[in-house]
């Protein structure tokens, strides 16, 4: 701890190994977080790879995997923790699969009745993705009609259509009320 406290960057590192598996400390993946980010500032080679694993199991985080996989490409670039490669790629497949859109173009659809109808055919991009994951006795299965994408909204326009310069929202939005936004209704737009 006294490591830590002075700015060594492992010791931070292993400080959230520890809070995120509950080893000698109550298990806590939001102090995880806190410990990998102070580790990543200070320079640590492996917690890239610790924060992409909480961000791509949604622990003590909002799971993103655009998120997950920004850490996980860090950690192979630092080329130390030998499992980023393997979570990168499997990071990658499950964007592939499951989250077509994301860094795309996208606008926002059939919002009736939900929590946020005023953005009802908003357009923006998608900059995230997390699903619900159920954990079993055979592993993780993701469900895939559970997913919400991060989306970052373009900024608003005032009455006289010009940017109002208020800045731009991002909103988690289900899965089903995204659809990618075509050449033609950008064009209209």
């Amino acid at each position: 701890t006294k490591a830590a406290a002075q700015g060594w960057a492992d010791a931070n590192n292993e400080l959230g190994v520890l809070y995120e598996r509950g080893q000698f400390v109550s298990r806590n993946p939001s102090i995880a977080k806190e410990h990998y980010t102070l580790a990543i500032r200070q320079g640590s080679k492996v917690a890239p790879n610790n924060m992409g694993v909480l961000y791509s199991n949604g622990d003590g985080v909002e799971q993103d995997y655009v998120e997950a996989q920004r850490f996980f490409r860090m950690a192979v670039a630092l080329g130390v923790s030998p499992s980023a490669p393997a979570n990168l790629r499997n990071t990658t497949e499950t964007i592939e699969k499951y989250c077509p859109l994301v860094m795309e173009r996208v606008r926002l659809c059939d919002l009736e009745g939900t929590h946020r109808p005023d953005l009802d055919g908003a357009r923006g991009k998608a900059i995230g993705y997390g699903h619900k994951t159920f954990f079993t006795a055979e592993g993780h299965h993701l469900v895939n009609t559970s997913g919400a994408y991060w989306v970052r909204l373009d900024a608003p326009l005032g009455s006289d259509g010009g940017v109002t310069g208020l800045p731009a929202e991002i909103v988690r939005v289900s899965k089903r009320h995204v659809e990618a936004a075509t050449r033609e209704s950008i064009a209209a737009f």
